[in-house]
Protein backbone atom coordinates (compact mmCIF):
# COMPACT_ATOMS: atom_id res chain seq x y z
CA UNK A 1 0.00 0.00 0.00
CA UNK A 2 2.58 2.21 0.60
CA UNK A 3 4.87 2.06 -2.61
CA UNK A 4 2.10 1.46 -4.75
CA UNK A 5 1.19 5.27 -5.03
CA UNK A 6 5.25 5.82 -5.72
CA UNK A 7 5.57 3.59 -8.36
CA UNK A 8 7.92 0.90 -6.67
CA UNK A 9 7.16 -3.20 -5.71
CA UNK A 10 6.59 -4.51 -2.59
CA UNK A 11 10.56 -5.41 -1.18
CA UNK A 12 10.57 -9.09 -1.39
CA UNK A 13 11.81 -9.01 2.01
CA UNK A 14 10.66 -5.82 4.52
CA UNK A 15 14.28 -5.53 6.19
CA UNK A 16 15.03 -3.69 9.64
CA UNK A 17 15.91 -0.78 8.49
CA UNK A 18 12.98 -0.16 6.15
CA UNK A 19 10.69 -1.34 8.86
CA UNK A 20 12.07 1.52 11.06
CA UNK A 21 11.90 3.87 8.33
CA UNK A 22 7.95 3.41 7.79
CA UNK A 23 7.41 2.91 11.72
CA UNK A 24 9.20 6.45 11.59
CA UNK A 25 7.24 8.26 9.22
CA UNK A 26 3.95 7.04 10.58
CA UNK A 27 5.28 8.34 14.08
CA UNK A 28 6.14 11.61 12.96
CA UNK A 29 3.45 12.26 11.10
CA UNK A 30 1.22 11.45 14.24
CA UNK A 31 2.89 13.87 16.10
CA UNK A 32 3.06 16.27 13.72
CA UNK A 33 -0.76 15.97 13.24
CA UNK A 34 -0.75 16.18 17.27
CA UNK A 35 0.93 19.35 17.32
CA UNK A 36 -0.93 21.61 14.82
CA UNK A 37 -4.08 20.12 16.51
CA UNK A 38 -2.51 21.18 19.73
CA UNK A 39 -1.65 24.65 18.09
CA UNK A 40 -5.08 25.19 16.67
CA UNK A 41 -6.77 24.46 20.00
CA UNK A 42 -4.63 27.24 21.39
CA UNK A 43 -4.85 29.62 18.48
CA UNK A 44 -8.65 29.34 19.27
CA UNK A 45 -8.69 30.81 22.86
CA UNK A 46 -6.58 33.63 21.51
CA UNK A 47 -9.49 34.69 19.55
CA UNK A 48 -9.08 38.13 17.62
CA UNK A 49 -5.24 38.24 18.53
CA UNK A 50 -4.54 35.00 16.88
CA UNK A 51 -3.48 36.41 13.76
CA UNK A 52 1.06 36.24 14.77
CA UNK A 53 -0.11 32.59 15.69
CA UNK A 54 -1.85 31.83 12.31
CA UNK A 55 1.27 33.57 10.35
CA UNK A 56 3.49 31.36 12.45
CA UNK A 57 1.66 27.70 11.84
CA UNK A 58 1.19 28.86 8.31
CA UNK A 59 4.68 29.68 7.78
CA UNK A 60 5.53 26.29 9.04
CA UNK A 61 3.60 24.52 7.20
CA UNK A 62 4.59 26.37 4.02
CA UNK A 63 8.14 25.78 5.15
CA UNK A 64 7.33 21.83 5.41
CA UNK A 65 5.98 21.91 1.98
CA UNK A 66 9.24 23.48 0.32
CA UNK A 67 11.54 21.09 2.55
CA UNK A 68 9.54 17.79 1.78
CA UNK A 69 8.92 18.75 -1.97
CA UNK A 70 12.37 19.29 -3.05
CA UNK A 71 13.54 16.25 -0.81
CA UNK A 72 11.12 14.36 -2.64
CA UNK A 73 12.45 15.19 -5.87
CA UNK A 74 15.90 15.21 -5.46
CA UNK A 75 15.82 11.74 -4.44
CA UNK A 76 13.54 10.49 -7.59
CA UNK A 77 9.95 10.57 -5.57
CA UNK A 78 8.49 13.94 -7.54
CA UNK A 79 4.70 12.02 -6.78
CA UNK A 80 4.98 12.72 -3.25
CA UNK A 81 4.55 16.54 -4.01
CA UNK A 82 1.17 15.71 -4.87
CA UNK A 83 -0.54 14.38 -1.47
CA UNK A 84 1.39 17.30 -0.24
CA UNK A 85 -0.01 19.90 -2.15
CA UNK A 86 -3.40 18.31 -1.84
CA UNK A 87 -2.19 18.83 2.47
CA UNK A 88 -0.85 22.24 1.70
CA UNK A 89 -4.33 23.49 0.01
CA UNK A 90 -6.36 21.73 2.35
CA UNK A 91 -4.94 24.16 5.06
CA UNK A 92 -4.72 27.16 2.94
CA UNK A 93 -8.08 27.72 1.52
CA UNK A 94 -9.97 28.13 5.14
CA UNK A 95 -6.43 30.03 6.63
CA UNK A 96 -6.49 32.43 3.82
CA UNK A 97 -10.38 32.56 2.92
CA UNK A 98 -11.55 33.59 6.85
CA UNK A 99 -8.73 36.08 7.24
CA UNK A 100 -7.60 34.45 10.18
CA UNK A 101 -4.01 35.40 9.65
CA UNK A 102 -4.57 39.30 9.59
CA UNK A 103 -5.97 39.64 12.58
CA UNK A 104 -4.06 40.73 15.76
Amino acid sequence: MIFAPIGEPLPAEISAPLRFSIDLMGAVTLGWWLTLEAAFKAIDLLGDRAGPVWRGVTLSVVGWYVIDGALSAATGYALNIIPNTLLLVGYLIPVLATGVMRRG
